[in-house]
């Protein structure tokens, strides 16, 4: 590279914490070889409706890096307001498979969270992304954030309309890792004392429940009807 070295990139990495509220994060910057220049200056990140907002703030300010580890920052993004529901008819990609509106009890800006036809659990529900991605790797900052903050948000719904204080939370991401349903989606399963012998066979039940047959899944009256109190309760939350 020639000796008037330039700027030619720059480069900020992210951790999206699951909380609201400004946060500071530190933005850097390398040159077009990869070579890192290091850190430039420390921002203060906000959200303002549907934009990020940056302003400089003195060095003196510490950064919540030093929570998090020594070489991430921090930019903290809210649960996005939800959404109307769709119509009963509409129709959404769910991998190779469809989701219809009816099924569906919230909606925030980028993930839908849904009722399903074989629960591993009373309470099973998903989460997932509306734009089709098959890994959580191939997903957008936003996107990734908005779902498990609206994940966060359904757990605590159904916690309390079940009336349970415990979770379970799994995303299968990849097929090796049980996925059979090509799109990314967090599995929320109200916990119950004693709901298994071992607590471990939950996962066993997990990796075989969407891979029996169709004849053992519930009605689509059966879900229509959870689906519909589900979306009263979530009004009121």
């Amino acid at each position: 590279m020639s000796h008037g070295r330039q700027l030619t990139a720059a480069f900020f990495s992210v951790v999206v914490l699951l909380c609201s509220g400004p946060v500071l994060g530190r933005f850097g910057q390398h040159d077009g070889d990869g070579h890192d220049l290091g850190h430039h200056g420390k921002y203060a990140v906000a959200h303002a409706g549907h934009r990020l907002e940056r302003a400089v703030v003195p060095d003196y300010t510490t950064s919540r890096k030093q929570i998090i580890g020594k070489n991430e920052d921090v930019i903290c993004l809210p649960l996005s307001p939800a959404l109307p529901l769709p119509e009963d008819n509409a129709t959404f990609t769910f991998g190779q498979a469809n989701i219809q509106g009816w099924a569906i009890f919230y909606q925030s800006k980028y993930s839908v969270a849904f009722v399903k036809p074989k629960c591993v659990v009373p309470g099973h529900v998903l989460v997932m992304p509306l734009k089709s991605t098959k890994r959580i790797l191939d997903m957008q900052p936003e996107e990734l954030a908005d779902l498990f903050l609206t994940a966060q948000h359904v757990q605590r719904g159904m916690e309390l309309f079940h009336g349970v204080s415990s979770s379970m939370i799994a995303v299968q991401d990849g097929p090796d890792a049980g996925q059979s349903i090509q799109h990314v989606h967090v599995h929320i399963m109200p916990r119950r004392p004693n709901d298994f012998k071992e607590n471990d066979e939950v996962y066993d039940e997990l990796n075989k429940r969407d891979k029996e047959p169709a004849a053992g899944w519930r009605t689509k009256e059966e879900m229509k009807k959870e689906a519909d109190e589900l979306r009263q309760f979530f009004k009121s939350l």
